[in-house]
């Protein structure tokens, strides 16, 4: 008879991906008192969309422990937000007294992963994992990682690497698919606040940013793109952007 035997660090959890969502998920199972590690492929910081936060982010960055920490930042604060819906007319929103937040991706990611640090979560980085077998007793994976590749066993794998998924099960679409475009602009007369807006066939969404850049962001449906497309994809953007009142004088 021949025993397998297997020299693995093991934890309760492992965590694919160190965005919000994997972070966050690390930070609340380590309150929680269980071991966590989390691998992420990426070296931190790194530039990313999605800078605009709702002012809901401040009842989850309390529950982490990390709302005095990302308040110190210096991120630029959100109350209001002008909002060009179901009229001809853009109308001013305020989001109240804590606002929102406008944020620097590659910043704000790191810092909550700092945050899972001193909770006592592992975290593997740059790491991608190599091989993973779900048997009886848990997930076998092998993490390669600039210290070369090594075994580690987790009770339970979660998936936090957003659309690229490592794990791709199922899914159901719960809305049309919508592709989004978006550019950074630079200049002296560039919106001070976030705007969202409908268009005919798109709708728009830009946010100043605190490097003094504006990213204004076009959605439109996925098929109806391929039928829009200009010469290149720079010159489609302009076409849908200059449709809208985002970037106006």
């Amino acid at each position: 008879m021949i025993i397998e035997t297997r020299s693995a660090q093991r934890v309760d959890v492992c965590i694919m991906g160190a965005g919000p969502a994997g972070s966050a998920l690390a930070i609340r199972l380590a309150q929680l008192g269980h071991d966590v590690c989390v691998i992420e492929r990426s070296v931190f910081p790194r530039s990313h969309i999605g800078e605009s936060l709702s002012p809901g982010i401040w009842p989850q960055l309390e529950l982490l422990g990390a709302a005095g920490t990302v308040a110190a930042a210096g991120f630029w604060p959100c109350r209001t937000s002008l909002v060009k819906w179901e009229g001809d007319v853009a109308v001013r929103r305020e989001f109240g007294t804590a606002g929102g937040l406008l944020v620097d991706r590659g910043h704000f990611d790191a810092l909550l992963l700092d945050r899972a640090r001193i909770h006592g979560v592992r975290v593997m980085q740059p790491a991608v994992v190599r091989a993973r077998t779900l048997r009886d007793q848990g997930w076998q994976l092998d993490v390669e990682s600039a210290d070369g590749t090594c075994a580690l066993d987790a009770d339970f794998l979660a998936d936090a690497s957003g659309r690229s998924a490592v794990l791709r099960g199922r899914r159901q679409r719960a809305g049309p698919r919508t592709l989004a475009l978006y550019g950074y602009w630079r200049g002296s007369s560039l919106p001070h606040e976030p705007r969202i807006e409908a268009g005919l066939d798109a709708w728009y969404w830009g946010v100043p940013l605190p490097d003094r850049t504006y990213n204004a962001i076009v959605f439109v449906d996925a098929t109806d793109f391929r039928a829009q497309r200009m010469s290149s994809l720079s010159a489609t953007y302009h076409a849908l952007i200059y449709r809208s009142g985002m970037i106006a004088g």
